[in-house]
């Protein structure tokens, strides 16, 4: 499990905002290759991060982190 850290965040906030940026061509131009291309963005996404090291576990240590005396 890899620490979970606020750019990686970012970065992991970065490529669902260009999947909807994806999905807004589609809806502009109402070509379906553009929801394939959303869809592919966000797959390539998932799996760059799970390859990383990133699991579940880093997203709970990262938001519900309390610290314990």
């Amino acid at each position: 499990m890899k620490e979970l850290h606020l750019k990686d965040l970012f970065a992991m906030i970065g490529v669902l905002l260009s999947a909807i940026v994806w999905l807004r061509f589609y809806f502009t131009t109402k070509k379906k290759i553009f929801i394939g291309i959303a869809i592919l963005t966000v797959v390539a996404g998932f799996f760059t991060f799970k390859n990383m090291g990133f699991t579940i576990e880093s997203f709970e240590n990262f938001f519900f982190s309390v610290e314990r005396n």
